[in-house]
């Protein structure tokens, strides 16, 4: 065997590559010998590495040997013919750190023996920085300096940040709510000055007024000029504060008298309208402005002005012999307020006296009430022999007055009067107004019950009284429930729940209910009359749009002799004026003896009196002993006046009496009247029951009064039944029909659900006055549907 040449040694470990080796001596023949088929097995193996002399590059060192891990010693380890190369685990880590920032490019990563160059630490996020590394601190410049993937605010240990408040409720001062960040955004302010971040009225900017119970300017401090903290006594603040300052009550219950005249104050709750109570009592009216010359009649000098505002008034007051005015607020020539207040729980009591405005009392004076509200007060009014009055138990206004209500709400009065053989009167328990200007809306009177007995009870207005407005400007307003109940051993007259009297012309009302009321009143031997549960007296030029009179009874009782009288839901006694859309349903009307209108009651009309697109509808009139007359519409004696009735609609009244039944649907006694036109009106269903019945559908007095009667329809007509005083007009020259209607609902139990809509099978449709057009201008229709206000229902 032959000793491996240095040209073998580089073989290092591979085979030879010659398999076979050919040996000729001279020309003798060739031998030929096959090798070991591992280089090892041919080679000594001095290391003891595997590997012989023959691959093994290095066989004194065990470390040196093909396929041997490449260490950092300076040796070829694997025989590869490099030194120190790709030494893996057993060498370190470097990275290309081209910023040389000592950080490298994390995708750069080698092993190797020798970190010249190289970064001994990876994770550089920006290798062409040397600002930006894992090391570098995070600040606000929208980079993410510190490769921790978070940027600026985002990450929890940046640098050079600020802290920014919420401002929730966007007036520049923030809250407690916080952020760190570099800059402020939207719903964010660096101060955190605000008291209340959900009320943008409560901040530093603010001056602190009113009585809330706030800190309104966030300086720790509740309210100012605070009664019993700053003032003792309401009065100690009067007299310590100058004009058009505000007095604030802490929550509490006070019982003090304080004069205001000629003085300029709101005087103010502080916090919950329920928390703040003024007790009317014995020591005497809570709030006076007295600026009334009596001498002149008129108001002085000393004028004032008094805001009453978010408080509860309660407490009972007392008088015997005298009179009551004003336990709360008594108002003379002078100007006040009322908003946010509750009358809650205040009884009143005067025995042989008048309670004139037994809560609130203003003469000459200007008086505004917005969302008052008045609740459970009752009055007790008692006389021995003399005289029990209420003019306006909780108001009353009168002497030039301008009353402005708005919002107001009453609810749950109560009157209970007992004179022995006296008198007992009540005026409008809740308002009474005269000679003034008023100005109502959006006012709510319900549940009211008075009760009165003695030798003579009158009720005018059992909710409210208006005598002789000079100025009218009432809407959206509700009466519901109001109950009367009258007995008189000599006398008992009522005028409903709602009265108005000698009203100035341009009186405006309207959207006006008045539902659900009952009054009843009896005699023992003597005069029982009831007229109108809404009554309009001696009164001119009075327009009234949008009233809705339902569900109302009206009862005239007598137990003995005497006369027994009652007439009208609605009542109107010498008045003229323009009434429209007026719907009066499923009202009662009963008296012993005279019963008139069981949905209208119209007396000694006075100038021109128009009824135009009206309902009078399931109304019933009934008299137990005598005679009733008009079971829709009763029209009696006139005064020179005339009466214009177009385009209304009379269906389903019934009348039942005694003797005569005049007129379930229309019944006209009009001597006197100079004139009745009646015109584009339907009248059907009409039922009437008496001895005998003088015109089931229409009775008629005196035709010569009776101007005008054309282009009506009186339905299902019954010939020598429907009509008295008037012979049939049918298919007269007038263009006066009959037929039906095709209404779209007059069957149902509950008139108020009747539906006077018809299709064009309908005899009323397109069959009024040919001069007169409905709203969409073809020719007028019969009935409360027709003519130019056929679309304002």
């Amino acid at each position: 065997m032959r000793t491996p040449s240095a040209q073998d040694a580089t073989v290092r470990g591979r085979r030879n590559p010659m398999r076979y080796t050919l040996i000729c001596l001279g020309f003798i023949a060739c031998t030929e010998i096959e090798p070991p088929k591992d280089e090892s097995d041919s080679y000594t193996d001095a290391d003891g590495d595997g590997f012989g002399f023959g691959a093994d590059c290095d066989d004194s060192d065990a470390t040196v040997f093909p396929s041997a891990p490449e260490l950092c010693d300076g040796l070829d380890n694997n025989c590869n013919g490099l030194v120190d190369d790709e030494p893996g685990e057993n060498g370190v880590q470097g990275w290309s750190d081209s910023d040389g920032d000592g950080f490298g490019d994390p995708d750069t990563g080698v092993w190797t023996c020798d970190l010249a160059g190289l970064a001994a630490v990876g994770g550089d996020c920006d290798d062409g920085s040397d600002a930006i590394h894992p090391d570098a601190e995070e600040v606000c410049d929208g980079t993410d300096n510190d490769c921790d993937g978070q940027v600026d605010a985002l990450d929890d240990d940046a640098v050079g940040l600020v802290t920014f408040y919420q401002d929730a409720d966007g007036d520049g001062y923030g809250g407690e709510n916080a952020l760190m960040l570099c800059e402020s955004m939207p719903g964010y302010v660096d101060n955190s000055d605000d008291c209340d971040d959900f009320d943008s009225a409560r901040n530093p900017s603010f001056i602190e007024v009113g009585c809330d119970g706030l800190d309104n300017n966030c300086d720790g401090s509740v309210d100012l000029n605070l009664v019993p903290r700053d003032f003792a006594t309401i009065e100690a603040a009067v007299a310590g504060l100058d004009d058009n300052e505000t007095i604030c009550l802490a929550p509490g219950t006070y019982a003090e008298s304080t004069d205001f005249t000629g003085r300029r104050f709101t005087v103010m709750g502080s916090g919950e309208v329920a928390s703040v109570v003024l007790e009317v009592g014995s020591q005497g009216t809570v709030f006076i402005v007295d600026n009334w010359d009596d001498a002149t009649d008129a108001p002085g000098d000393a004028l004032g002005n008094l805001k009453i505002q978010n408080l509860t008034v309660s407490g009972s007051a007392s008088v015997a012999d005298d009179r009551l005015e004003g336990s709360f607020l008594r108002l003379r020539g002078g100007n006040a307020s009322l908003r946010e207040v509750a009358f809650d729980g205040v009884s009143l009591s005067a025995v042989d006296s008048v309670v004139a405005g037994g809560l609130v009392h203003a003469v000459g004076s200007a008086l505004l009430l917005d969302s008052v509200t008045v609740s459970d007060l009752s009055y007790d009014l008692t006389s021995d022999a003399d005289l029990g009055v209420i003019m306006g138990g909780f108001l009353q206004a009168t002497n030039g007055s301008d009353l402005v209500m708005t919002n107001t709400d009453f609810s749950g009065s109560t009157a209970m009067s007992a004179a022995s053989t006296g008198e007992s009167i009540v005026e409008g328990l809740e308002l009474y107004v005269s000679e003034s200007m008023v100005t109502m809306d959006t006012v709510n009177i319900a549940d009211t019950q008075i009760s009165l007995t003695g030798d003579t009870v009158v009720v005018d207005g059992a909710a409210f009284a208006g005598w002789a407005l000079t100025e009218t400007a009432i809407s959206n307003v509700s009466v519901r429930g109001v109950g009367v109940t009258g007995d008189a051993s000599n006398e008992a007259v009522s005028y409903g729940v709602w009265v108005m009297g000698d009203l100035e012309s341009g009186s405006m009302m309207s959207t006006i209910e008045i539902a659900d009321n009952a009054v009843s009143q009896s005699v023992a031997d003597g005069i029982a009359e009831s007229l109108g549960v809404m009554t309009f007296l001696s009164s001119d030029g009075v327009m009234l749009s949008g009233l809705e009179l339902h569900d109302n009874q009206l009862t005239s009782s007598r137990s003995a002799s005497g006369n027994s009288a009652a007439g009208g839901a609605l009542a109107m006694i010498g008045v003229g004026g323009d009434f429209q859309y007026i719907d009066l349903r499923s009202n009662t009307v009963t008296a012993d003896d005279e019963a008139f209108g069981g949905g209208l009651f119209v007396a000694d009309a006075d100038g021109a009196l128009n009824l135009t697109n009206a309902v009078l509808a399931g109304n019933i009139l009934t008299s137990n002993n005598g005679y009733a007359m008009g079971g829709g519409v009763a029209l009696a004696n006139g005064a020179g006046g005339a009466m214009v009735v177009t385009n209304v609609t009379i269906h389903g009244n019934s009348i039942t009496a005694a003797t005569e039944a005049r007129g379930a649907g229309l019944a006209a006694d009009i001597t006197g009247l100079d004139a009745l036109s009646v015109v584009n009106t339907a009248i059907g269903a009409s039922v009437a029951a008496g001895t005998p019945v003088e015109g089931e559908a229409v009775f008629v007095s005196d035709p010569s009064a009776l101007t005008t009667w054309s282009y009506n329809a009186v339905l299902d007509i019954v010939e020598d039944v429907s009509f008295y005083g008037i012979a049939d007009p049918t298919d007269d020259e007038n263009g006066n029909i009959t037929g039906n209607a095709f209404y779209a609902d007059d069957t149902s139990e509950d008139p108020a659900d009747w539906d006077f809509s018809y299709n064009n099978r309908s005899v009323l449709k397109n069959a009024g006055v040919p001069a007169i057009s409905d709203a969409d201008e073809s020719r007028s229709d019969i009935g409360s549907l027709g003519g130019p206000g056929s679309d304002g229902w």
